[in-house]
């Protein structure tokens, strides 16, 4: 029996903890993803740059990967910063969305034999693009500090000093 209750106070521990980190924790990784893609685009290095310029429908001058990947790396200090999130929401919707440009643009190149059911390589590659967009999404639209999904909820201790989570619906 007493296995069960510290399995139990394991779990609210955990719980705890994830409801109080969820969205910080979120927010950095959106964060550190954008800042570091975008450096690889800053600095020339990355193994997509050919296919951002071929995925726009206009030329591209040779300025234009590297001057994407600074603004992504500003988005991502925004959203290390955490502030006016919900000013950077459109601006990170729009970037979003061109990286889905490939799979209207360059479907030779995004599905097996032009089947969208059959992603190639690269297909998969922007199709997980649609986590990283919802994680935006939760980041600029829920409020700071609290987790994804969750109600809002305070915490009390007990007369046994065990925390007690309970949720306002």
């Amino acid at each position: 029996m007493a296995h069960i209750q510290s399995l139990t106070a394991l779990q609210r521990n955990i719980h705890q903890l994830v409801h109080t980190h969820a969205m910080t924790v979120l927010r950095w990784t959106v964060g550190i993803v954008y800042i570091w893609f975008g450096a690889l685009k800053l600095f020339n290095v990355t193994p997509v740059g050919q296919l951002v310029r071929d995925a726009v429908p206009f030329p591209t001058p040779d300025w234009f990967v590297p001057a994407l990947g600074a603004l992504e790396i500003v988005m991502g200090f925004w959203f290390l910063a955490g502030r006016g999130l919900q000013r950077l929401l459109p601006l990170f919707v729009l970037h979003m969305l061109g990286t889905f440009s490939v799979l209207l643009f360059l479907p030779g190149q995004a599905y097996q034999h032009y089947r969208p059911w059959e992603l190639s390589l690269t297909g998969e590659f922007v199709v997980k693009n649609v986590v990283l967009l919802t994680a935006g999404l939760i980041v600029c639209i829920k409020p700071r500090g609290s987790a994804p999904g969750a109600p809002e909820a305070s915490v009390a201790t007990g007369s046994e000093g065990a925390a007690r989570v309970t949720a306002r619906v």
